[in-house]
């Protein structure tokens, strides 16, 4: 299968990006961007909406399954382009979760593997799992 990149409305703003030098600061805003964003891929016809940005990829990764579009950040895309093997999303992966024990759940191995202490995950899950409604990452 080919990849055929299509071109969605342009943000006014041409620095737009959700990082915290950014959209981060102002909510409202971020919220809007993120809606617009979505709207004018699926008005394209997109199926993929590739991220360039970290965070952006982190706040628009949550929409994933209410909206018809994978998102995917650029150098997963580029990896994949180039034949290498494909590098998990495990914060997509966890954050596309309804339920902090079902996050913790599917995170165990790493959590034991690294140590982690579950208490402050699963404050930290709340607040991530909270975001995605809003299509915000706590990061």
């Amino acid at each position: 299968p080919g990849l055929t990149v299509i071109t969605g409305e342009e943000h006014q703003h041409w620095g737009y990006t959700c990082g915290p030098g950014a959209m981060a600061n102002v909510e409202e805003a971020r919220r809007e961007a993120h809606r617009r964003t979505i709207e004018s891929a699926l008005a394209a016809g997109a199926e993929m909406l590739v991220t360039l940005y970290h965070t952006c990829n982190r706040d628009l990764c949550g929409f994933e399954g209410r909206y018809p579009l994978e998102v995917k950040n650029w150098t997963g895309l580029s990896a994949t382009a180039l034949g290498l093997p494909e590098h998990e999303e495990r914060y997509k992966r966890i954050k596309l979760h309804d339920e902090v024990s079902a996050a913790l759940e599917d995170a165990r191995e790493f959590i034991e593997a690294h140590g982690l202490d579950t208490t402050g995950l699963r404050e930290l899950l709340s607040d991530l799992l909270r975001g995605k409604e809003s299509g915000t990452s706590v990061f």
